[in-house]
């Protein structure tokens, strides 16, 4: 299956599961046979890693390949977390049907908008880490406008909309309907929040060009593009991540410039 984990393992067999976002900030989450959303994870091999368990988990329950790194949290009943990395943009696999009804993306708006979820006091872990960096800047309330608040009053079910809407005057919207502890801390009460525009982390994606060595030694592989994807992963020590992105720079390496092969540097941060 090319399940790859890394860290320290713990001996003992542990059920667990993986966070995964892609660089648009959207999470990969399955929404059970029996209708109740999740990420995706489950029970353990006596022989596993709780790495190794939630890698195989999310192969076997969404046909995505990917990669554990630090842990997150441990969830109800010793349920590890971690942080997981898409290996490929677009699944190899198929989730059994039998199991998962749907493999979905979700915003983190999105994640405590939609339901029902299989253990309601995870969902607002999981909206809160879905957030980038400048997300968790201080938010305040946004009074409406006379205009927005007849326009809400007319239309409740478009106040989303009309809280997120783009105004040009120097600060970003989100309608959290009194979810802020979560997506908008400091706004009170409030369904309607706003703050001051910050840049975002602009940690920039570019091109790797393998070495001559790395370029012989996928093309000599059994296959080839496996072998690539491993060339590409391993560890370099140089300050770098990689993500082979196999040309979906948009979703796994925004700004790579449709390279299969893509790092940046680890560190920087705005």
């Amino acid at each position: 299956l090319g399940l790859l984990a890394c860290g320290a393992a713990v001996a003992v067999a542990t059920n667990s599961g993986c966070f995964v976002q892609r660089d648009d900030e959207r999470v990969l989450i399955i929404r059970h046979s029996w209708g109740e959303l999740d990420i995706p994870g489950g029970l353990a091999n006596p022989w596993e890693s709780p790495q190794t368990t939630a890698v195989r988990e999310t192969w076997e329950e969404t046909g995505y390949r990917v990669m554990a790194k630090e842990l997150l949290t441990v969830g109800n009943a010793d349920f590890h977390i971690f942080r997981c990395i898409l290996l490929e943009p677009t699944p190899p696999g198929r989730p059994d049907p039998a199991e998962v009804k749907q493999v979905l993306w979700l915003t983190d708006v999105e994640i405590l908008s939609q339901g029902p979820w299989r253990f309601q006091s995870e969902r607002k872990s999981f909206a809160l880490w879905a957030q980038p960096a400048a997300e968790k800047a201080v938010w305040q309330c946004h009074g409406y406008s006379k205009e927005e608040w007849s326009a809400v009053k007319s239309h409740p079910e478009k106040e989303g909309e009309i809280c997120s809407r783009q105004r040009h005057d120097g600060f970003v919207f989100k309608y959290t309907k009194g979810e802020n502890g979560v997506l908008a801390p400091g706004c009170g009460q409030c369904h309607c929040c706003k703050r001051t525009e910050q840049p975002r982390d602009v940690r920039p994606w570019q091109c790797y060009d393998y070495t001559s060595a790395e370029s012989i030694e996928f093309h000599q592989a059994d296959d080839p593009k496996r072998g690539e994807r491993d060339v590409c992963l391993k560890s370099r020590g140089d300050g770098y991540e990689y993500r082979y992105a196999q040309g979906d720079t948009l979703h796994l390496a925004k700004g790579c410039s449709g390279c299969w092969c893509c790092r940046r540097k680890v560190a920087y941060v705005v």
